[in-house]
């Protein structure tokens, strides 16, 4: 994955076409909702602000169980990770899946098929030892949940706060896109070889997410 604040793949951006176009409009509606079009410094400080406020009640509430109500996002959460050689369960899978929706992260069947694509389905060395299952990287402006790196991603001390981070990432550079957008967002500026949303889509359909 490529945050969307370091470089592009290749060392400049691509050539803009239609969608690219109303995603970028988008961007801009969000930074307008907030900004009221005025872009002086104290409102960029107030957007940083209030990324780093929402940031830190993500980050506040899924890590102090005192603080969740029955059935929130930490509630009763013991890291649970499938042993070395064995085949993934199927319980890992929608354990996986349901922390995704108490999240409450938007398009989350391809959130749950990047996690699959990313980690190999579960057996990468980055998920097992990195608990890393989106292929995170540590970014270098936005909050985040990294306590490292390994191979060149970010390192986690569990694959739920590899997934909360992933909801700090999106709550800060995709909000409100449709379906065809987020998927032509995640081709321009996560995926890291050809073929990505083509790749998710057919994850989505083979296991019916």
């Amino acid at each position: 994955m490529l945050e969307t604040e370091e470089i592009y793949p290749g060392g400049y951006p691509p050539k803009k076409n239609n969608l690219w176009k109303k995603i970028e409009d988008k961007m801009e509606q969000v930074r307008a909702d907030v900004f009221k079009e005025k872009p002086f410094n104290w409102f960029s400080m107030l957007w940083w602000g209030l990324v780093f406020l929402c940031a830190f009640i993500v980050m506040k509430s899924c890590s102090d169980p005192e603080a969740v109500p029955a059935g929130g996002c930490y509630a009763a959460v013991e890291e649970t990770m499938p042993e070395v050689g064995d085949s993934i369960p199927e319980t890992f899978f929608d354990e996986v899946y349901d922390y995704i929706f108490k999240l409450r992260l938007d398009h989350p069947d391809i959130v749950m098929a990047q996690c699959i694509e990313e980690s190999g389905t579960f057996t990468s060395k980055l998920f097992r030892e990195g608990h890393n299952c989106l292929g995170m990287k540590v970014p270098s402006t936005r909050p985040t949940l990294a306590v490292g790196t390994m191979m060149g991603h970010a390192r986690f001390n569990s694959w739920h706060d590899c997934i909360t981070d992933y909801a700090i990432w999106q709550s800060t550079f995709c909000r409100r896109f449709t379906r065809d957008e987020y998927f032509a967002y995640l081709d321009r500026l996560y995926a890291e070889k050809k073929g990505y949303s083509d790749r998710l889509k057919t994850i989505i359909k083979s296991r019916g997410l």
